[in-house]
């Protein structure tokens, strides 16, 4: 029997337990950390259809071909919206790896050099900050300025600091930051500076990109951002997850040698006729979407994203990932095909709610027997 392991080689993450999941956007100046290594960020970032179209608006954004200038990733927690952040972060800071990385994936775009202000709102040095814009403009060399706002920016003060320059404003977690907030006072004020970011972001004066991650949900935020003035991606109903999910657990994929193995799997469901539940649409159809998700069969997919991604605490993409590449650990060298009767769902779900607020352990999030 040709196993996984001899057609889709595990990746290096995959294969050591040391899967990249939980994003801490003020790593960025961490030579120690990876968030720091563009390198290794792009290296694991497919460019899935959010990101991908995110990119080419951005573009057209800078170009001054559209007017959008906000953009919004959007998601329940572990569906990779701090991960599209960072590798924008990294598309903008380390040009020369982001021109190797856009020619492999064939993605034709041109970013110019631009100011990068990267914050992560709960933690890190300019975590938690009482005002939004305070630390915006200390990262922009505008401190001083600081003793001039009275309630806020006004769309003419931030214009001034903008400048013509190329600025990208990167903000994550931005509604767990804004939902912590007690005074509503201070929250009017908070609220009154993004509606200002949003604005400026497109004044056709300015070339200033605001990019956020929302699990989009408050109502407020959105609506002072301007429904009409942001570009939404929503990573939780993204098609191409799958994808992303088979780059990051294998180098690659034999599609010569996985194509045996599935016809095996297709003559075993024709011989087995009406009586198979699982396979409803016409046996060459299946026998495409096999190959697409190899070596993950099609219905453990469709078990994880719908039954465990029902849950709106669980990781979505993330959690499947931790759970993927540990089960695949035990039994690529031994099986042909990952079915849903490899994977425990009750255990494997149990096991990933115990553990998934400890930050400091969830890239260990296995499924050790």
């Amino acid at each position: 029997m040709t196993t996984m392991s001899e057609i889709a080689p595990l990746s290096e993450e995959a294969r050591k337990g040391d899967i990249f999941g939980i994003v801490r956007l003020y790593n960025v100046t961490n030579p120690s950390k990876p968030e720091a290594s563009a390198d290794r960020i792009l290296s694991i970032t497919y460019p899935s259809h959010p990101l991908s179209q995110a990119l080419k608006a951005i573009d057209e954004r800078l170009s001054g071909k559209r007017i959008q200038g906000t953009f919004i990733f959007a998601g329940g927690y572990g569906t990779g919206k701090s991960h599209c952040l960072l590798t924008l972060f990294h598309l903008f800071t380390s040009p020369s790896v982001a021109k190797a990385w856009q020619e492999r994936w064939l993605l034709k775009v041109e970013l110019p050099d631009a100011r990068v202000v990267a914050l992560q709102l709960m933690e890190g040095e300019e975590g938690n900050p009482e005002f939004l814009w305070e630390p915006i403009f200390k990262s922009l060399g505008k401190a001083p300025v600081l003793g001039q706002i009275r309630d806020f920016p006004t769309i003419s003060q931030f214009k001034d600091i903008i400048g013509k320059e190329p600025t990208v404003i990167i903000l994550d977690e931005l509604e767990s930051w804004y939902e912590a907030i007690v005074d509503p006072v201070r929250k009017t004020r908070n609220l009154n500076f993004l509606q200002v970011l949003s604005e400026v972001s497109s004044d056709s004066d300015c070339r200033l990109i605001l990019l956020i991650s929302l699990y989009g949900r408050n109502e407020e935020i959105l609506g002072r951002l301007g429904r009409e003035q942001v570009f939404i991606q929503d990573l939780g109903t993204s098609e191409d997850k799958a994808e992303v999910i088979r780059f990051r657990l294998f180098q690659s994929i034999n599609e010569t040698k996985a194509k045996p193995v599935i016809e095996s799997y297709i003559k075993r469901y024709t011989d087995l006729k009406g009586s198979l539940g699982t396979v409803v649409e016409p046996i060459d159809e299946y026998r495409s979407r096999m190959l697409k998700y190899y070596p993950l069969h099609p219905e453990l997919l469709e078990v994880l994203f719908q039954s465990f991604s029902a849950s709106r605490n669980y990781q979505n993409t993330r959690g499947i990932l931790y759970l993927l590449s540990s089960v695949l650990r035990e039994s690529y060298a031994e099986r042909d095909i990952l079915l849903p009767s490899d994977v425990n769902l009750a255990v494997s779900y149990t096991h990933l709610r115990a553990h998934e607020t400890r930050h400091d352990l969830v890239c260990r999030l296995l499924l050790e027997k």
